[in-house]
């Protein structure tokens, strides 16, 4: 292709770099951005451009040979005779130079060489500004919609009566006079609405009618050489009512012909009915008007109008006079003066077995004036379900009516009909309107039934956990848990091409066949996309499953090879107000790691991420629901699946590999599953792995589940205790998972009175530009962090903060403490060898011998936090061999008696990195029926001058066998030597409870998920805590003798490795530590 200066141009895939400039640009003119706020790349403009079904895309280039508008002309998707302007933008250099209204002159005429009557296209209202451009190319506003715009010179350009006065004028664009106003077209002409085409060349002139509502030309007017010509019809009404008469005028004029024999041939479409017919022929003289009207009505088989955009039914009405034929359409909003619907988008309704419900239905008065009647209620297969509700309705009004309804426990069936026929009242006359019919659902345990709502090209099928609307137009689904919770849409597309497709209205037909245990819809359809190809849509529902299964099946019925391949997109995308439909997380397997991202943002989104097969290492993608807390998940098979792409983290398409089917051949491209009610990812995992996965699992993500990525986070490296006084070099480390275009600034938040920054070529600053974050790579910054020598908290948030698109905080805690010793001592308490552990700020006491109990806990002041019966080993409550403080204690996940008799142990100083204390270990030998043989190693650890003790309990398995085992440790607690006016912080479902104490038994459950409880007296208190990254909980049991906090960890020894679970114990600190604690010692 050669590019000329300044001009129009059609799109090659050579451009597609040059392209994805241009569309990058468009976003400073577009509200919201251009791409949905995702950069285009020259990968992008190729999958959106290259196998498209567009007639044309159209490019502008100036004249400095750069790309500077698109227009994309497209079939239309109902419209065979019609097409669609998909994007119409230029960049900000291009705006005001007219490369707009030539794009979109090139689109008509292009329109017009392929012999396409109508362009359509669609803008946002924010947009008005544009609207003057689009009438004067002659585009007309839709009355009542959002800027939908239709334009019928490409027809017009095309009729036999308008072509001897374009002949003689060609410049159509020049000549045509409209007002360029800024409202919808809405123009009444003899009691009609019409858009009115007006061209004047010299004293010839053109008039063009269009009705509005059946999208035709119903009037032309032509002055040519002095002679004029008018051919048009007119209606009484356009409100066209079931039943109550109107009429049409057919009017010519001539002032070209001495006389002209009309020969008139008037075609009716269904439901029309002529009280009187038109003639035949009519002799029109030289100057004369004639006029011709006909009375007609419709009755209720009658297609009515649905909305403004379909075309209404048309009189077309052909008129010969001579050689010249002249066509008209004439039509209006046929409706039922009486109208009767759902109160929802549903067509469907349920009700509970054994007791009455009412149905409330809306009752709508189409006409201007007041109307009588009556309404006949039927429900079949219900015996005595019948009913007359007579109405009385003012002009325009609406009202409602409730039907009841009562299925029996016995029954045979569960699908039943509500029928509702109106009756009108008018000049003496009964007139039946047509019935509104909705189908009623018993809502029983395995319920699979599926409804057809005909005037809407629907289908319903209905089981007892979720709902299927199908659209019998296009064949795609509309997914809802339970009737209309949560709106998940699954559409499909064969190919190539792709874009707006002709398969968009193609009219399925449909089986539901009943199988073994489950029932299967089946929707088939020749596709006109791909000729020759046979489409099936097969979707399985099984009584009482929270999933539908979806594949698709190509057959080849014609004598030829065929390529074909399938787009087949799921998820919405849009606005919804359903809040069912809201997302929260959205969880992704992709780079060998499940990405965590929030469903608010573009991260996770095509084209950002990666689309081929391998970098899945699991086909699946899940999101969180804001209102309802469970999981729902996308499920596929990878069989033919070459592309994946995603929005906002969850599956968005599959495109399946193009591949040549042999005549009588069926494969199948696309096979998927979504469903919902999970409770965790591991649930989602495990439900793949039985459908396709056919993964090992370790055992450990089978009892806690996977690790979880976060899209975007930053972390700071290293030892996570920092000293006061002290200056020290830390790395934070940035992941990005994502190619998102992060521009903006970083900046340190430091606790008061701290000091820092960023480290760039030797220097310090305290803002930096966000750096170029490589997907799945770590970035890392080096940072200065200058602790004050005196500090107010254990726990401090270093946070990095981004400021751009988002403001994003990056919370990582540390433990801050200030210098000192740790002092730990062998000695001899009370007859027994103790290790005695002291850092200035709290101290206790390890029992060395026997037990490995953690005694005698006390703050600074010497107040005491655990009560024990050290040296006696005896029984207390419950516990057989109770010794107190805090007791560890280990079993198996399947042990009759976790309370097992206490151990010999080992005990001695030990020190890792700033972390000091004592280390006991023990050989399993009192627990005989899993554990027996185990090595056991206990560390107590904490730093100078701090009201931490970490606690590290590890299982040393030296078998082959795989032990799932749980750790614990059991603390008696007793602020200031007694349970008396304790007070316990609980986590439970809805917050932290607070209990005081009192003599009634208490226990709480355990959150895993915010695994920490404390107890207080006073201003005093002890916290247990369970670090990020080991699982576990913290009960806390109040027994009326005994106050108990009880930290469980779970794990499993793998054969010849060790196993660790770690708890946390703070003292004396506020509620909000304990949460900052479990993030600082966060284990990876």
């Amino acid at each position: 292709m050669t590019e000329n200066k300044d001009k129009i141009v059609t799109y090659d895939p050579s451009m597609a770099s040059r392209a994805a400039e241009m569309f990058n640009l468009f976003n400073e003119l577009w509200p919201g951005g251009f791409g949905g706020g995702i950069p285009f790349t020259e990968q992008r403009v190729r999958d959106m451009l290259d196998k498209t079904s567009a007639i044309s895309d159209l490019i502008a280039v100036d004249e400095e040979n750069e790309l500077v508008g698109y227009c994309g002309l497209y079939p239309h998707w109902r419209d065979k005779n019609a097409a669609y302007i998909s994007i119409l933008g230029v960049t900000p250099k291009a705006k005001g130079k007219k490369f707009g209204k030539r794009l979109l002159l090139k689109s008509l005429e292009v329109a017009k060489k392929h012999g396409i009557n109508r362009v359509d296209l669609h803008t946002w209202s924010g947009n008005l500004e544009a609207v003057p451009l689009y009438k004067k190319v002659g585009l007309f506003w839709v009355p009542e919609t959002s800027v939908y715009m239709q334009d019928f010179i490409p027809g017009l350009l095309q009729t036999p009566i308008a072509k001897d006065y374009f002949e003689k004028h060609p410049d159509w664009y020049g000549n045509f006079k409209r007002e360029l106003l800024q409202t919808q077209d809405k123009q009444i002409v003899d009691g009609m609405e019409l858009y009115s085409y007006k061209f004047e060349s010299q004293d010839d002139s053109l008039e063009a009618e269009v009705d509005r509502f059946g999208w035709n030309f119903c009037g032309f007017e032509r002055v040519l050489d002095g002679k004029k010509l008018l051919v048009k019809t007119r209606l009484a009404s356009q409100e066209i009512y079931i039943g109550i008469p109107n009429s049409m005028t057919l009017i010519i004029q001539n002032d070209e012909h001495d006389e002209v024999e009309a020969k008139i041939d008037v075609d009716e479409f269904k439901g029309l009915n002529w009280i009187e017919k038109f003639p035949n022929s009519v002799s029109v003289k030289k100057g004369e008007t004639v006029k011709i009207t006909r009375e007609f009505t419709i009755d209720k088989e009658t297609k009515l109008f649905r909305d403004n955009d379909r075309s209404c039914e048309s009189i077309k009405t052909k008129v010969r006079m001579g050689s010249l034929d002249v066509e008209l359409g004439t039509s209006g909003k046929l409706q039922s003066p009486i109208q009767l619907r759902g109160i929802n988008e549903n067509y469907f309704s349920t009700a509970p077995i054994g007791s009455e419900i009412k149905i409330p239905v809306d009752i709508l008065n189409n006409t201007k004036q007041k109307i009588t009647g009556k309404v006949m209620i039927e429900i079949d297969n219900l015996e005595g379900a019948t009913a007359t509700i007579p109405i009385e309705l003012k002009a325009d009004e609406i009202d409602g009516i409730e039907i009841p309804i009562s299925i029996p426990v016995q029954r045979k069936r569960n699908k039943f009909t509500l029928q509702a026929t109106p009756k009108l009242q008018f000049k003496g006359q009964e007139i039946e309107l047509p019935t509104f019919k909705m189908p009623v659902f018993a809502r029983t345990k395995d319920l699979i039934e599926i409804a057809e709502i005909k005037d809407r090209d629907r289908l319903y099928v209905i089981t007892d956990k979720l709902s299927v609307r199908v659209l019998l137009e296009g064949g795609n689904l509309r997914i809802y848990q339970q009737e209309n919770y949560g709106l998940n849409p699954l559409n499909h597309q064969t190919g190539p091409p792709y874009g707006l497709s002709l398969d968009n209205t193609l009219k399925y037909e449909y089986e539901f066949v009943d199988q073994d245990g489950y029932k299967l819809l089946i929707l088939s359809a020749e596709s006109l996309q791909v000729p020759g190809l046979l489409v099936k849509k097969h979707v399985k529902f099984i009584p009482g499953a929270n999933e539908i299964e979806y594949w698709i099946t190509y057959t080849n019925i014609h004598k030829n090879a065929i390529h074909a391949s399938a787009r087949t997109s799921s998820g919405f995308g849009g606005i919804s107000l359903n809040p069912y439909s809201a997302k929260g997380y959205a969880y992704t397997p992709i780079g060998g790691k499940i990405i965590e991202s929030d469903s608010l943002t573009n991260f996770l989104t095509d084209p950002l991420m990666p689309t081929e097969t391998q970098f899945w290492s699991e086909t699946w993608t899940a999101v969180k629901g804001l209102m309802t807390g469970d999981y729902s998940a996308w499920i596929w098979k990878q069989d033919n699946i070459e592309k994946i792409k995603l929005r906002q983290g969850s599956l968005s398409q599959l495109e399946s590999k193009t591949i040549e089917i042999e005549p009588n051949e069926t494969i199948e491209p696309v096979h998927l599953w979504f469903s919902f009610g999970y409770t965790t990812i591991q649930d989602v995992r495990n439900r793949w792995n039985q459908l396709v996965g056919h993964k090992k699992f370790e055992l450990r993500e089978k009892l806690v589940g996977p690790k979880i990525t976060k899209a975007l986070n930053a972390k700071l490296t290293g030892s996570k205790v920092l000293f006061a006084g002290d200056t020290v070099k830390k790395d934070f480390e940035l992941m990005f998972v994502s190619a998102y275009p992060l521009q903006g600034t970083l900046s340190l938040v430091l606790p008061k009175d701290w000091e820092g920054g960023f480290i760039v070529d030797n220097e310090e600053q305290t803002t930096i530009p966000m750096p170029q974050l490589k997907p799945f790579t770590a970035t890392p910054l080096e940072v200065t962090l200058k602790i004050p020598e005196k500090t107010k908290s254990p726990i401090e948030n270093v946070k990095l903060h981004f400021s751009g698109e988002f403001e994003i905080d990056f919370d990582n805690y540390v433990i801050v403490t200030s210098k000192g010793q740790v002092n730990v001592e062998e000695k001899d308490f009370e007859g027994k060898k103790i290790y005695d552990v002291s850092n200035g700020e709290l101290s206790f006491k390890v029992v060395a011998e026997i037990g490995g109990n953690l005694i005698r806990l006390e703050d600074s002041k010497g107040r005491n936090f655990l009560l024990d019966n050290y040296p006696e080993i005896q029984p207390k409550f419950f516990l057989e061999h109770y010794l107190g403080g805090s007791q560890p204690q280990l079993f198996h996940f399947v042990a009759d008696e976790p309370f097992s008799e206490m151990e010999e142990t080992k005990s001695q100083m030990v020190e890792e990195n700033e972390w000091k204390g004592v280390k006991t270990t023990w050989t399993i030998k009192k627990e005989k029926q899993f554990l027996y043989g185990q090595k056991v190693e206990l560390k107590y650890l904490t730093l100078p001058n701090s009201e931490i003790i970490r606690v590290v309990l590890s299982l040393d398995n030296k078998t082959t066998r795989t032990i799932p085992w749980i750790g614990s440790l059991l603390s008696d607690v007793g602020i200031q030597g007694s349970k008396e006016g304790n007070v316990i912080e609980a986590v439970g479902a809805s917050g932290i409870w607070t209990r005081n104490s009192i003599k009634k038994q208490f226990i709480s459950q355990g959150s895993y998920e915010k695994p920490y409880s404390r107890i207080n007296k006073g201003n005093q208190s002890i916290a247990f805590v369970v670090p990020k990254g080991s699982n576990g909980s913290s009960v806390i049991a109040d027994l009326g003798v005994m106050l108990l906090d009880w930290m469980l960890g779970l794990d499993y020894a793998m054969p010849k490795s060790k196993s660790t679970v770690e708890f946390a114990i703070l003292i004396n600190q506020p509620r909000e530590k304990m949460i900052e604690l479990r993030e600082a010692l966060e284990i990876d």
